[in-house]
């Protein structure tokens, strides 16, 4: 039996959003915070997990922020011409960059890996290949910037021709986390 009693976390949530709200306290303050108080929370090698989980989902708004607006699993499949299961096999294949939805249901696909009249740039299978199907991770891979490329990430590289594509699929490899 559900109860609809309130409870005192549901309570605390809302506080700290209407907070968060009302006095325009730096998200990333909150983060810290957050993080702090997980911290002390660690005692076990199992907790350890759980705080690497909890920091890679700390990192995905910025990741995505990085790649830009993606498309839905419906958007991709419209622009493609095909259905929703066609493009959710191309990403299960290894055909398509997809990423599980931060919020709510679906698959969220980079706009940068379609080609202007639809498909994918050639690239993307191979990048695939060589890194593995991590949606969240091949994502942070292209997209964050390096040093040892000047600030530029490996996305920019795709767009200097088969020496930077080339470089790319090698980098994957070597990053491969499976």
């Amino acid at each position: 039996m559900q109860s609809d009693a309130i409870s005192a976390t549901d309570v605390a949530d809302a506080g700290i959003r209407q907070l968060a709200r009302a006095s325009h306290f730096p998200a990333r303050r909150f983060l810290d915070i957050a993080s702090e108080l997980v911290r002390r929370e660690v005692e076990e090698p199992s907790t350890a997990w759980e705080l690497s989980a909890l920091w890679g989902d700390l990192a995905k708004p910025q990741i995505e922020g990085r790649s830009g607006e993606p498309y839905s699993t419906e958007e991709a499949a419209a622009r493609l011409n095909v259905t929703g299961q066609t493009v959710r096999n191309r990403v299960e294949s290894g055909e398509l960059i997809a990423y599980p939805a931060r919020t709510g249901k679906g698959l969220r696909l980079p706009r940068w890996q379609f080609v202007v009249g639809g498909g994918a740039k050639p690239w993307v299978a191979p990048v695939i290949a060589a890194y593995g199907h991590n949606g969240w991770g091949l994502l942070d891979f292209l997209t964050v910037p390096r040093e040892n490329l000047q600030g530029l990430s490996y996305l920019s590289l795709t767009e200097r021709g088969e020496d930077g594509i080339r470089e790319v699929i090698e980098a994957a490899g070597r990053s491969n986390p499976d």
